[in-house]
């Protein structure tokens, strides 16, 4: 996902001419090599570990990619459809992706609950949030550039951290 403001910078520039500073491209240039780094692709790092095949790779950067269609899709939406009514349309699909996925690797037609209460309620305050998120992205997306509203919305990763550290006392 740390890939998607490279993506959303060239797409962007591509499909809806938005203009890539001096800053745009360092900080994608850095985002890329962080992401390196941290992967540790066996073409870079030799290790004695079990190398994963390549193409495992590739799944999180298609979706950085699928991820990147839909940033620069809804800053090009944004001057003529309200945030609220885009966050709505994203939020049927993911439901109706999302149940059909569950009954496929469930075997249910329907998605499965946690037995206990707490999972529960943590399911959905997390949907809670998350249409919370998207209202406030579309937002943003109307007011600023797809490349530096991505770049912010990786702060998401910083701040998981620091909430995973202090409300679950987990150390990341």
């Amino acid at each position: 996902v740390s890939t998607g403001p490279l993506f959303v910078g060239f797409i962007a520039r591509i499909f809806i001419k938005e203009k890539l500073t001096l800053v745009d491209i360092l900080t994608m240039f850095l985002g890329l090599c962080g992401v390196v780094l941290i992967s540790k692709p066996g073409i870079f790092f030799k290790t004695d570990e079990e190398q994963l095949p390549w193409f495992y790779f590739m799944v999180p950067v298609f979706s950085a990619l699928c991820m990147a269609v839909v940033y620069v899709m809804q800053r090009k939406l944004g001057a003529t459809v309200n945030s609220v009514t885009i966050s709505f349309y994203i939020g049927v699909a993911q439901l109706v992706i999302g149940v059909g996925y569950q009954s496929i690797i469930s075997g249910t037609p329907f998605p499965l609950l946690p037995d206990c209460y707490t999972p529960r309620y943590l399911l959905v305050l997390t949907g809670v949030f998350q249409v919370g998120y998207f209202v406030v992205a579309n937002l943003t997306l109307e007011y600023e550039k797809a490349t530096t509203a991505t770049l912010f919305r990786n702060l998401d990763t910083a701040l998981a951290f620091l909430v995973q550290a202090t409300l679950f006392s987990a150390r990341p």
